[in-house]
């Protein structure tokens, strides 16, 4: 299968633990799409909202300010609005 396939399946995967409250399993999916597609700015996105509702949020910074520096100029404002900016 792609890379990107798996990857994004996974993001999906996490986008609904973290609806139901479960930020260990949504953070165990964004590891794994992380690490097939460390650019992809949905996945940097989601392993911020998974870290900061751990109260990792230091690390959760850290990926912010990733997929803030991946996205093209005209995704920068979608990156801030996403990040509640």
């Amino acid at each position: 299968m792609d890379a990107e396939l798996i990857s994004n399946t996974l993001n999906n995967m996490a986008c609904f633990h973290l609806q139901m409250n479960y930020p260990h399993a949504a953070l165990n999916c964004l590891e794994r799409a992380y690490f097939l597609t460390p650019e992809d700015q949905q996945v940097l996105l989601n392993m911020c909202a998974a870290l900061s509702s751990l109260k990792r949020h230091e690390a959760a910074f850290e990926f912010a300010k990733q997929a803030y520096a991946n996205a093209s100029d005209k995704n920068k404002g979608i990156s801030v609005f996403n990040m509640g900016v």
